[in-house]
């Protein structure tokens, strides 16, 4: 081994020991470093030289994803840990200014993510197939259980009752629309950008009996026409694909298409940081989310009021993604095999590195999820002042 070689496996050994006591390590040479013998969370593997060499010189979350998902690093144990420890090293870059010309075509973006087989997505997902942040009402909740009061604290939120015309934007499988019109009585119309969701939905509600109540179109929420035509709007996990210059544009539409007096709830990911990201964001948007974007729910909030609505409640649920994403990704990982026969070997390590992700930094409060309750403004109607009440003294 030449003096700059030397020297350059010593820089890797004194770089990765200051990481984190938590991590071990195996060099591409067999050697093996940890803190104390015992103590590591996860062990990280480096199949060659070139792959320590990259990360040495440029350290990233990004830069360990892409090694990870090439299969040029293996993580043993806890992958979360090892990405806890890459957060740590990250640093914070520049965020691009919005640029609608940069962004992909939204049916591209969606088809990139959601049309996948279903049979992928059920591997870890609740029995609903609800892919959006479950809500864990008490202690040792199933998932099940958990994306059952979640999809019962939207309608609670929105007041929905018998006869109600709720619009459902981005409805992914149609647990929603399902759970409003079965359990409220809504008349619900649930619109996705991916066909083959919007096809599953349809066997779902025929096969439940609520094809009646309900109705699922492949179809862009700008495509739904008609002023004053809903009572109530959920969108739950849409506005993180919108893109944050379309924001106002966004939020018009759902303000023509919603009656006076009624109610909207935009269930959506925030960032506290405003114009700075994790280089992790690089690995998301490239992998994962085409497109997507986040922005500090104050922003959020004031796009919602300019477009005329009145902001009546803010909540953060970024602890309960964080247990979300935990248990996907545990789900995942407990059925490896099927998730590999599926998707591919590629495709599923980068599924995993991106539930460790979202795990990690919804527990850091890098990104948090806020449910914002609004409504369009009737000036004959009286305002309640028990907003929250209901919400939480039912039983369930």
């Amino acid at each position: 081994m030449t003096r700059n070689r030397q020297q350059g496996a010593e820089e890797a050994v004194g770089l990765l020991r200051s990481l984190s006591p938590t991590l071990a390590f195996v060099l591409p040479d067999g050697r093996r470093l940890e803190a104390a013998p015992g103590a590591a969370r996860a062990t990280v593997v480096f199949r060659s030289a070139p792959s320590l060499a990259a990360l040495v010189a440029a350290p990233s979350l990004a830069a360990f994803g892409e090694a990870f998902v090439a299969g040029e690093i293996e993580v043993e144990g806890d992958l979360v840990a090892a990405l806890e420890a890459a957060y740590a090293a990250d640093a914070l870059v520049p965020a691009r200014a919005p640029e609608a010309a940069a962004r992909p075509p939204d049916d591209e973006a969606v088809r990139h993510h959601y049309d996948l087989p279903a049979e992928f997505f059920a591997l870890f997902l609740d029995r609903r197939m609800v892919y959006t942040c479950a809500y864990y009402r008490r202690a040792g909740a199933t998932l099940d259980e958990a994306q059952e009061a979640k999809l019962d604290l939207v309608c609670r939120k929105l007041g929905l009752a018998s006869g109600d015309r709720l619009l459902d934007v981005g409805c992914g499988w149609g647990a929603l629309t399902a759970w409003a019109a079965e359990r409220y009585g809504t008349d619900a119309l649930g619109v996705t950008l991916s066909e083959p969701q919007a096809a599953w939905a349809r066997r779902m509600l025929t096969a439940t009996g609520l094809e009646r109540r309900v109705r699922v179109e492949h179809a862009d929420y700008r495509a739904v026409a008609g002023a004053a035509r809903f009572d109530k709007i959920a969108a739950v996990g849409v506005i993180e694909h919108v893109g944050v210059a379309r924001y106002p544009a966004y939020f018009a539409h759902l303000y023509r298409l919603l009656r006076p007096g009624g109610l909207v709830l935009n269930h959506g990911i925030t960032h506290a940081t405003p114009g700075r990201h994790s280089s992790g964001m690089a690995f998301l948007t490239r992998h994962v989310f085409p497109g997507a974007e986040f922005e500090r729910v104050g922003h959020v909030v004031a796009r919602m009021e300019e477009a005329g609505f009145r902001v009546l409640d803010v909540e953060s649920l970024g602890g309960h993604y964080a247990e979300t994403t935990a248990t996907w990704l545990a789900r995942l990982q407990a059925r490896a095999g099927a998730a590999r026969a599926l998707v591919g070997d590629g495709r599923y390590r980068t599924w995993v590195a991106y539930l460790a992700a979202a795990t990690v930094a919804f527990r850091a409060g890098w990104i948090d999820l806020h449910q914002v309750l609004a409504c369009r403004p009737d000036p004959a109607a009286p305002r309640r002042a028990d907003v929250r009440e209901p919400w939480y003294t039912r039983d369930g």
